[in-house]
């Protein structure tokens, strides 16, 4: 499920706008840009009120669902719940939280297993739903740092921290102990800028399966960061040809919070094929014959 809303100008909302253009009760067709402005505002608005939704211009996970229905096009989130083994906390862990949002909200799950190649979870877990040419988001939650996306537990290259808690005055987890056993990106546990040749291969075989205007979200802390950052969403968005988003700021989810949970994190980056604008973009993939079902 999404969680749009005025202002956003992200790659979900060029899919969002081409989706509500394939409503037949549309009549005039309006412009498919990634800018969540006026226009769409008032085009959900208009769906929610045929849909007996309620009626408040947000694209949020009732909506979607109704929305999604006019496409054969998928909401994929990969949840790394592992942390729960690993960092028990009180009140939760990131994945503890992630995953019982997208279960309440009735998303789409493909579920990690610790020690494992996580890139080939993901594949393994789109082959299944036979999703090639079919998926409108990819979500990946789990823990992240400066250009490093994780996916799932292996051995050594990321610091840790087992008990304590969370500290909203100093931003950061206090108490605890520090352990160093998660996610290397050697393994598949990662994908970060020292194993890139790694990560853009994962990419290019990931492609195939995005819709026309699909694009992939990372939901780790931080992973947008600097040029270092930035430099690393770049690069796996050029080795797959899809836009990728990250957050610059640390990245929050709460399991009673969908809005926090489902979008990632102001402010983000956002990179796109061929060093494209998102205006750009998203006209050069508007194909409402993939839509239709």
């Amino acid at each position: 499920m999404l969680w749009l809303e005025r202002g956003d100008r992200l790659p979900t909302v060029a899919w969002l706008q081409n989706a509500l253009n394939a409503d037949p009760a549309v009549v005039v067709k309006h412009t498919v840009d990634g800018d969540y402005g006026k226009q769409t505002y008032e085009a959900v608005k208009r769906f929610q009120k045929r849909h007996d939704l309620p009626v408040d211009g947000v694209a949020g996970p009732r909506t979607c669902e109704e929305i999604l229905k006019l496409t054969d096009h998928q909401i994929v989130n990969f949840v790394d719940d592992s942390d729960s083994i690993w960092f028990p906390r009180k009140g939760g862990t990131f994945g503890q939280h992630a995953l019982c949002c997208i279960m309440k909200m009735g998303g789409d799950l493909i579920l990690s297993i610790p020690n494992q190649d996580g890139r080939q979870l993901i594949l393994n877990g789109l082959a299944r739903r036979a999703a090639v040419g079919k998926v409108a988001l990819l979500r990946i939650y789990s823990h992240g740092k400066t250009a490093q996306q994780n996916l799932t537990l292996g051995r050594g290259g990321y610091h840790g921290q087992q008990g304590g808690h969370w500290d909203y005055r100093k931003m950061k987890f206090v108490g605890g102990k520090k352990v160093n056993v998660l996610f290397s990106g050697e393994d598949g546990g990662a994908m970060n800028s020292e194993n890139m040749s790694e990560a853009m291969i994962f990419m290019s075989k990931l492609s195939r399966y995005f819709a026309p205007l699909g694009s992939l979200e990372l939901h780790g802390c931080k992973t947008a960061r600097g040029r270092k950052g930035q430099s690393f969403i770049a690069r796996l968005a050029l080795a797959g040809g899809i836009p990728v988003t990250g957050a610059i700021p640390q990245n929050f989810v709460a399991a009673s919070k969908p809005r926090t949970t489902l979008r990632v994190d102001k402010p983000s980056f956002t990179f796109f094929p061929l060093s494209m604008d998102l205006k750009t973009w998203s006209k050069s993939k508007v194909d409402s014959a993939a839509l239709a079902k």
